[in-house]
């Protein structure tokens, strides 16, 4: 008896389907179908876009950006269909923001609105920014901090 494993057939992109046949000589074996289904994420990575809110007289508010993508376990990035989330906490409390990562590049950007009320008219604001597959901050991984700008006073 002669046995030879073979891995899985990554060449085809998530999402779509096959079979498998082999044949050595005469004889020719063939699978049932397979198909490549998009994983949910198991880990997020992130950027802080901007690193500096300003004040936006238009909003009464302003933002912050931070870029996501999410991985399945085996590290794709074509996942299932996910929401992704990032927080900016300052002594004035914690606010989130949230996206739809792409089911193709599991990439999207999460927009935080802050509050006008963070916005001083003598001092900078500090807010550490979070991130993760939740919106509890206790799942949430730190990325960094950001300047909530002061508000102009005209």
């Amino acid at each position: 008896s002669i046995s030879v494993t073979v891995g899985f057939p990554i060449t085809s992109p998530i999402g779509t389907a096959g079979s498998v046949t082999a044949s050595v000589g005469s004889l020719t074996a063939s699978s049932g179908v397979y198909s490549m289904a998009a994983q949910a994420p198991a880990s997020v990575q992130a950027v802080l876009v901007d690193s500096t809110a300003w004040y936006d007289f238009a909003t009464a508010s302003g933002t912050l950006n931070v870029a996501l993508q999410a991985r399945d376990s085996a590290g794709n990035v074509q996942i299932a269909s996910t929401t992704l989330f990032a927080s900016a906490t300052s002594k004035f409390g914690r606010v989130t923001g949230s996206c739809t990562a792409s089911t193709s590049t599991g990439s999207c950007i999460a927009q935080i609105t802050i509050p006008g009320g963070w916005f001083q008219t003598t001092a900078f604001t500090d807010a550490n920014i979070s991130y993760g597959l939740s919106a509890t901050a206790s799942a949430q991984t730190f990325l960094g901090a950001a300047t909530i700008r002061t508000k102009p006073v005209y």
